[in-house]
């Protein structure tokens, strides 16, 4: 009789999209943490706030976003490729709550630091 494979469990296609669906979580969650710490650590440097940036056509705010994009797109697949297959259902079935919380805590620090 055959035992039942938790790790095994699905098709390849499947386990692939876990996989990646793993990795894009994980790249909004760095795409935030990104972000969060480099708007965050300008503010205690001294630099303008939000609405003075986007009202003087700086583009400071654009620079931000892009470097956190970037550490998104590299985090994902990397995340995809590494991360043992175990772990990655789950993971993913508390994906939603890991990557909300920091929102809330980086958004509340942003707006209490203005």
């Amino acid at each position: 009789m055959k035992q039942w494979n938790p790790v095994g469990a699905g098709t390849p296609d499947q386990r692939r999209r876990e996989r990646w669906a793993m990795g894009t979580t994980l790249a909004a969650l760095v795409f935030v943490l990104s972000y969060g710490g480099q708007r965050l650590g300008s503010l205690g440097l001294g630099e303008a706030s939000l609405n003075e940036i986007v009202r003087s056509r700086h583009t400071a705010f654009y620079w931000r976003v892009a470097l956190a994009a970037l550490h998104a797109l590299l985090a994902g697949p990397i995340c995809a490729a590494v991360l043992p297959e175990p772990w990655i259902r789950p993971l993913l079935r508390f994906g939603p709550l890991w990557v909300i919380a920091p929102v809330m805590v980086l958004a509340l620090a942003m707006v209490a630091f203005p």
